[in-house]
């Protein structure tokens, strides 16, 4: 007299029967420190914290080549400009 058991029913009397997948000796315990900040101020001050080297002039590379040329001539020529107004009025006066 075997009688058929709905799926749900043979799931859950497979899980009674089967033995658990994780024992007790393969489950770690959770962490209790997750995070900590400490001493790592006073290691930053030890040497004192710097401000980054700045150039005077940052660099050009990677910009645009064509604007790097334009650039260029246009300081030539605001130099040249200057130069001439000086030689003008060092003339005049």
């Amino acid at each position: 007299m075997a009688q058929l058991i709905s799926t749900s029913e043979s799931i859950f009397a497979l899980s009674l029967t089967l033995p658990t997948l994780f024992p007790a000796q393969f489950v770690k315990m959770a962490k209790s420190k997750n995070h900590t900040n400490h001493n790592q101020s006073a290691k930053a001050h030890r040497n004192g914290i710097k401000k980054p080297k700045s150039n005077k002039y940052p660099s050009l590379k990677g910009v645009d080549p064509k604007f790097v040329r334009n650039q260029r001539y246009a300081k030539h020529g605001t130099e040249k400009a200057i130069r001439e107004a000086r030689a003008a009025a060092a003339a005049s006066a």
